[in-house]
Formats: structure tokens, C-alpha cells, sequence
């Protein structure tokens, strides 16, 4: 049985037990339904894959290099279109059936907030313009921007380096930066690409541990790309593991854990059954053969 068939007979127990009782479902702040998508005729990445994503929730995709994950968020941010399905995102967003004409704008431009996995930040500006730039990017003036982001340094730790450049910043400060730049855009959705993938193990976990309590605090929805299986079960509510290519489905985990979390959570005995399935699962989809062909992502390959 995979995760996913264990978390819909979870949901179907619990129905049992409650019978008679209605359970409102909650808002879906990401809901993907039928999406396809080529770069071109021998290198299908999605085919006909569907999932959604409630509001609030912290969501992780795990899968292996090449399979595509960045190609997803650029689809999900309005960035490519798909050649079929539809991508829906709070606050509108309907994905068209066939790819628009080139001069088309997506309708999920600026409907999402995306963090890449480079910092990207300005080195010419400080770490408060570098913050603002998106509210400065959507016609707010300079001044309330910058108060906006005064407010929020402290709770990011980043009191007193308003006014340093980013190369005075330590990997860990910079991606709290990007981070603070990315949830300031204002969206329901963050989608968060590998954003502590070139940090130390310590720093790694300091920055786990304090993203759940921005997350916790904010109550944003977010989905969130990572490799490491450890950091994807301490992270989310739930863990999508993509296991073919192309892909057409997502294996779903439900994590067991409560909240709020510290990082001994990693330590926790009932994340082990999980822990064991997703590693089997991305070791079989490791030997299979990846796509050939197509337009590499940016760095190369499909990641």
C-alpha cells in the first residue's frame, strides 16, 4: 500500500467514526488537475498529473534530479503554461488547455510568491531595499516600503543589518532576506525551491527550525521543493514524492508529528515507516531512465 492509499483509508476511518458528521473541507490555495506538459515531442515531464493544496498548509515535494520540480513552479508561478490540464491559484489563475500564444500573459503572474534556490539578491543594494523590492515592484512607495520591511526585520533576525550590502551577509542571513522579500509580495502561496540546499548542516537546521516559526506566525501556504527526506518530514503536513518519469502521480505521506516542532522531531520513531517507503520509492525511480532531450533548466537538467 503507499502512502498515499494510507492517508485516503486514514481519511475514510475517521469518516466511519464520525459518521452522521460533516467535515468542511478547507480552501484550496493550489489545485493542478489534468496537467501535461513537453518541452518537446521526447521529453514528456507531467502527464496528466493532479493534486491540490489546502490554505495554510506547509506541503513538500520531494523527487530525484531531473524530474522536473522547477519546471512545476515555474508553471505553477505563470513563468511556462501547460500543453494540457488546468492550474488553479488562489486568487485566480485557470491554466488553458493548450499553450497561449507566445505574447499571452499567464494569468498566474504575480499570484504566487517564488524563492528560487539562489538568493538573487541585488548586490548593489542594502538588505532593507533588497527586502522592499517587490513592494516597490507593485507601485508602493519607497518610504512605506521600507517601513514595512523595518517592521519585520527582528522577527527574521535581522535587526541591525538593515543597511548592510549582501556580501557582509553570512548563506543562513541571505536566505532570510530572499525569504522576507518573497512573503512581503503579500501571496497566499510561497513556493520555496530548495532554499537551504548550500547551507552547512548546522546552519541547515537553525533555518528549519525558524521557517516554522515564520510559517507558524504568518500562516501562509507554502510548497516546498528539497532532496533531503529528513528536512521534508520535519517541514510539512505533507510529504509528495514523485517516483516516475514522466510524472503522473504524487505519493502522498502524512506526517504524524505535532506542532510546533523543534528539530529533535527528526528523532522522532514514527517518521521511520515513511522515511523507509520514500527512500525505496526515489531509489526505484533513480534506476530508471530519465528523459532525453528537451530544454534544460537554468544550472542544466530538469531539477
Amino acid at each position: 500500500m503507499t502512502g498515499l492509499d494510507q492517508g485516503l483509508d486514514q481519511e475514510g476511518m475517521a469518516g466511519e467514526r464520525g459518521a452522521g458528521a460533516v467535515r468542511e473541507q478547507p480552501a484550496a490555495a493550489l489545485e493542478i488537475q489534468g496537467l501535461t506538459y513537453r518541452f518537446d515531442p521526447d521529453s514528456l515531464l507531467f502527464d496528466n498529473l493532479s493534486f491540490s493544496i489546502s490554505k495554510g498548509e506547509f506541503v513538500s515535494l520531494v523527487a530525484p534530479s531531473g524530474g522536473g520540480k522547477t519546471t512545476l513552479f515555474r508553471l505553477i508561478a505563470g513563468l511556462l503554461e501547460p500543453d494540457a490540464g488546468s492550474i488553479r491559484v488562489a486568487g485566480g489563475g485557470t491554466g488553458r488547455p493548450a499553450r497561449p500564444e507566445p505574447s499571452a500573459k499567464s494569468a498566474r503572474l504575480g499570484l504566487s510568491g517564488y524563492m528560487p534556490q539562489r538568493d538573487s539578491l541585488m548586490p548593489w543594494r542594502t538588505v532593507l531595499d533588497n527586502a522592499a523590492l517587490g513592494l516597490e515592484v507593485a507601485g508602493l512607495a519607497k518610504g512605506e516600503a521600507r517601513r514595512r520591511v523595518r517592521e519585520l526585520l527582528p522577527s527574521f533576525g535581522l535587526e541591525g543589518s538593515a543597511h548592510r550590502l549582501p556580501a557582509e551577509l553570512s548563506g543562513g542571513m541571505r536566505q532570510r532576506v530572499s525569504f522576507l522579500r518573497t512573503l512581503l509580495a503579500g501571496q497566499e502561496l510561497l513556493l520555496l525551491d530548495e532554499p537551504f540546499s548550500a547551507l552547512d548542516a548546522m546552519t541547515r537546521l537553525d533555518m528549519q527550525e525558524w521557517l516554522l516559526q515564520v510559517w507558524e506566525e504568518h500562516k501562509k501556504t507554502i510548497l516546498f521543493i528539497t532532496h533531503d527526506v529528513d528536512e521534508a518530514l520535519f517541514l510539512s503536513d505533507r510529504v509528495l514524492v514523485a517516483s516516475t518519469t514522466p510524472i503522473v502521480r504524487l505519493e502522498e505521506f502524512r506526517v504524524p508529528l505535532t506542532r510546533p516542532r523543534s528539530g529533535e522531531a527528526m528523532l522522532d520513531a514514527t517518521l521511520l515507516p515513511a522515511k523507509r517507503e520514500i527512500l525505496r520509492l526515489l531509489r526505484a525511480s533513480r534506476s530508471a531512465e530519465m528523459p532525453a532531450g528537451g530544454a534544460p533548466e537554468e544550472g542544466g537538467g530538469y531539477t
